[in-house]
């Protein structure tokens, strides 16, 4: 049963056992070849072993629809592989295109300002930041990337002081 050998490979994906998982993707997707949910765990299996280019490859292959769930975690997946062949650019227009469809998402928020971290642009990042703090004065990844992004920005009375929040 495919969906036995997907929640095999989920659980073998989880425990990074990709070799496992890849192994168990494979049988699903020879059942189900067009199934968007096994396509797009293959290539997050792909991601996790760092081979960046077939995962690339098989999520352009892949179309779902937007507003959906599937669109949101392929989109990250994207935006993940370009962050990590270097493509920032690509990654951030991802970003900002999923973050106009799924305004209150954390996960993209987090991204986007590790991203900024990542190029350096920490005005962006705290903007990102202050932006989720909006939606989610609470949450504490927000307030401690902020706090590292006032520190590397220079501002030590700010990042101190947000630190204190946490």
């Amino acid at each position: 049963n495919s969906f036995v050998h997907y929640r095999l490979a989920i659980l073998h994906f989880t425990n990074k056992n990709y070799e496992n998982a890849i192994k168990f993707i494979n049988k699903s997707l020879k059942k189900n070849p067009d199934k968007k949910e096994f396509n797009i765990l293959k290539a997050d299996i792909l991601f996790n072993k760092a081979d960046y280019r077939k995962a690339l490859h098989l999520l352009s292959n892949i179309n779902v629809e937007k507003n959906s769930y599937l669109f949101l975690q392929k989109e990250l997946l994207l935006s993940n592989i370009y962050l990590n062949i270097s493509e920032f650019r690509k990654a951030e227009t991802i970003l900002l295109k999923i973050k106009s469809f799924f305004k209150n998402e954390k996960i993209i928020f987090l991204n986007l300002s590790n991203l900024y971290f990542q190029i350096k642009n920490l005005k962006k990042g705290i903007l990102i930041l202050q932006e989720g703090l909006n939606l989610y004065p609470s949450f504490l990844p927000f307030k401690f990337n902020l706090a590292v992004m006032y520190r590397n920005s220079g501002d030590i009375k700010l990042a101190i002081d947000t630190h204190l929040e946490i």
